[in-house]
């Protein structure tokens, strides 16, 4: 055990709370709207689900709510938290909650990294219209992916543009938390602003016969049908990771116990809405078959004719300021959780240490984002996706078993936000593995490699003697108090 009384080490530094209530939904809906429905939208309604993307996004949207209210609960009973790995270890001990860090660490690297994908693809776009040919052996990955050929190789070197964003991204993170909260903010408004146009003008252009079939005949499992559908809803699933970003800055919130529940629930309601609206609006102006492609949204604005096309250079400059934004939340996420797993003993504690002026972790960011850079240069953006949902939904369940493992362990904890059944939860954990069962087993295979990688570095992170600690509130609900780390479901004295 960590024993501060006998320096043996000192106190874990603590984040500056400066984040309100409207700062926390800024990053909920912030870290959720971007390469989901800006580019995944077309993959995954010319791939898998058709018009029924529309379907696949609500069916998301509701397994989001579900988890989302277990995290509320959890996040409201233990404000001092970072998210899931947080709660996992109070719940499940220390390897369960390890095994949740190393996911999410996965989750976000992985999102980070295709949305800089995205990102990357528009503004070489963008840049070629305005007559600026961008060298294309640094505009994509080296590699593609298809699930006929697997990897093959492009000719070109690396993604640089993707990369840019990544580090340009990490010192946003790094200059502070309130300065983050504003500039993201500023960027969120243009997004949103740009997606609400898409659908309100675009309602005028819609041709109802794009949307039949509106759930495309089966070709084979999850290639359209129903199966598609739900594997659409799979892909689609880390749109909605905004709410988790937001349990991960509980440490800086003003008011944890009453401000985390309700920015997590209403990052759900707005994005619910936009994603589908913009999917019902994309799928009716052009056929679900001419959507696989990096700009699904500007694909749809010229197809539907010169009457719409002023829209698309809106759209450019929404993805071209608009999508940075959600790599900048996922590094901050991303970094506030490495530091709170050095903090609790799991990660050298030099990863956990804040520099004394910002309050926010430099090495843990700069760490994070050189993760993000690597694969964003040399990955396609599909198989990076696919692996960013199966970390997420992870992640999502293990907090749902949370909440029912809690209830029965610590049934006197103050919970000042509580789900009103344990049927939700319940429920959670099977539309988790529902939607889970439905992805690609090449998915699968890579993030049991990824999270065996874990395992390996547990064992020998056990070996060299690391443990931690861990926090509850006490008995009156304030404050916390400290708990062995080492005990199987983090009870106290444990």
């Amino acid at each position: 055990k960590t024993d501060d009384a006998a320096g043996k080490d000192p106190p874990p530094q603590k984040f500056k709370r400066v984040l309100g209530i409207l700062d926390l939904i800024v990053i909920g809906v912030a870290g959720s709207v971007g390469a989901g429905v800006f580019a995944f939208s077309g993959v995954a309604a010319g791939r898998y689900a058709g018009p029924a993307v529309v379907i696949s996004y609500l069916i998301a949207g509701i397994c989001a709510l579900f988890f989302c209210a277990s995290y509320a609960e959890m996040a409201a009973m233990i404000p001092e938290s970072a998210g899931a790995c947080s709660f996992a270890f109070v719940a499940f001990g220390r390897f369960v909650g390890w095994m949740v860090g190393w996911s999410l660490i996965a989750e976000y690297i992985f999102t980070s990294s295709a949305v800089s994908i995205a990102w990357s693809a528009y503004v070489v776009g963008l840049l070629k219209q305005l007559n600026i040919e961008f060298p294309a052996s640094f505009a994509s990955s080296p590699f593609e992916y298809n699930d006929v050929t697997s990897f093959t190789a492009t000719g070109t070197i690396f993604n640089l543009p993707a990369v840019l964003l990544v580090f340009l991204s990490a010192g946003i993170v790094m200059v502070g938390s309130r300065e983050f909260s504003f500039t993201t903010a500023v960027i969120l408004s243009i997004k949103v602003a740009t997606l609400v146009l898409f659908v309100l003008f675009g309602m005028g252009f819609i041709n109802t016969a794009n949307w039949d079939p509106f759930v495309p005949p089966s070709e084979t499992f999850g290639r359209f049908g129903w199966s598609g559908v739900l594997r659409a809803s799979g892909l689609t699933t880390f749109a909605f990771i905004g709410f988790d970003a937001v349990a991960t800055a509980a440490k800086e919130s003003v008011n944890p116990v009453h401000d985390m529940p309700l920015a997590m629930f209403s990052t759900i309601g707005v994005c619910m809405v936009l994603y589908c609206s913009v999917a019902l609006v994309l799928t009716g102006l052009v056929s679900y078959t001419k959507l696989v492609e990096p700009d699904p949204l500007v694909v749809a604005a010229m197809e539907a004719g010169p009457g719409f096309h002023w829209m698309v250079p809106l759209i450019q400059v929404a993805v071209a300021v608009g999508l940075p934004s959600v790599v900048v939340v996922g590094l901050f996420a991303m970094s506030r959780i490495l530091t709170v797993m050095a903090q609790d003993g799991f990660l050298p504690r030099g990863l956990g240490e804040l520099h004394p002026s910002t309050g926010t972790p430099l090495v843990g960011t700069l760490l994070c984002a050189l993760a993000s850079a690597t694969l964003a240069a040399l990955c396609p953006v599909e198989v990076i996706a696919e692996l960013a949902s199966v970390g997420t939904i992870l992640a999502f369940i293990v907090v749902c078993g949370a909440v029912i493992s809690m209830r029965s362990s610590h049934p006197d904890l103050p919970r000042p936000f509580a789900v009103p059944h344990l049927a939700i939860p319940v429920i959670g954990i099977l539309l988790g593995l529902v939607v889970i069962a439905f992805l690609p087993w090449i998915t699968w295979a890579r993030f049991v490699c990824w999270m065996l990688a874990g395992a390996a570095l547990f064992a020998a992170q056990a070996a060299l003697g690391g443990n931690g600690y861990q926090t509850l509130p006490d008995g009156g609900g304030g404050g916390g108090t400290s708990l062995g780390g080492t005990g199987g479901t983090g009870a106290p004295g444990g």
